[in-house]
């Protein structure tokens, strides 16, 4: 399955050796598309292979973190014109990541409760900054984002990542995460950098 979405070792590596292990995905190898423009066939795909990435990098020895994500624009250094993302397997939790899971902790500690949890149960009952909820995921502009445009697409139901999603959820993250790039592409006269 991988070879439809080929996956292979980043040339040029933020991560290598005894800090990790760089890889890019190739969604498309037409120049002139976007996420946003394929198929949610395609992006379902895509999640896949996000996935089964993540299951056989998260296995080896050392992998403690890893990071699915796409990069768009020149705008934030993108060379590689073919529509792509990449996956970070780190040998530590990066510091911002570490943040977020001490303050997760500490909030079930305090609470009994998961904050990721708790903060869509919020969003929801605002209700003013959802983008869109479908069964099994919600999308919505979190209320103190880190970014001038953010989208937070998260499940309905705690899991711990990726490989735990069912077929069906799957489905719907693919369709989602279609939608909101289309919306974030519609802001500006091009596409939207990330």
């Amino acid at each position: 399955a991988d070879s439809d979405v080929p996956v292979f070792e980043n040339r040029f590596p933020s991560l290598a050796g005894d800090t990790g292990r760089c890889e890019v995905v190739v969604f498309s190898a037409e120049h002139a598309s976007s996420f946003g423009s394929l198929p949610v066939s395609r992006i379902r795909h895509i999640v896949d292979v996000w996935a089964d990435r993540t299951t056989e990098l998260a296995a080896r020895p050392g992998i403690e973190y890893v990071y699915c994500f796409e990069n768009r624009g020149v705008e934030v250094g993108v060379t590689l014109h073919h529509p792509h993302g990449q996956i970070y397997a780190f040998t530590f939790v990066p510091p911002r990541m570490q943040k977020m899971l001490d303050v997760a902790v500490a909030y079930h500690e305090s609470t009994g409760g998961c904050v990721a949890c708790d903060s869509l149960a919020e969003e929801k009952a605002e209700g003013s900054r959802i983008i869109t909820a479908g069964e099994y995921f919600t999308a919505y502009v979190p209320y103190a984002g880190r970014w001038p445009f953010q989208v937070d697409i998260v499940p309905n139901r705690h899991v711990p990542d990726i490989p735990a999603l069912t077929s069906a959820e799957r489905d719907e993250l693919a369709a989602i995460g279609k939608d909101c790039v289309q919306r974030l592409d519609t802001l500006f006269d091009g596409p939207m950098p990330y």
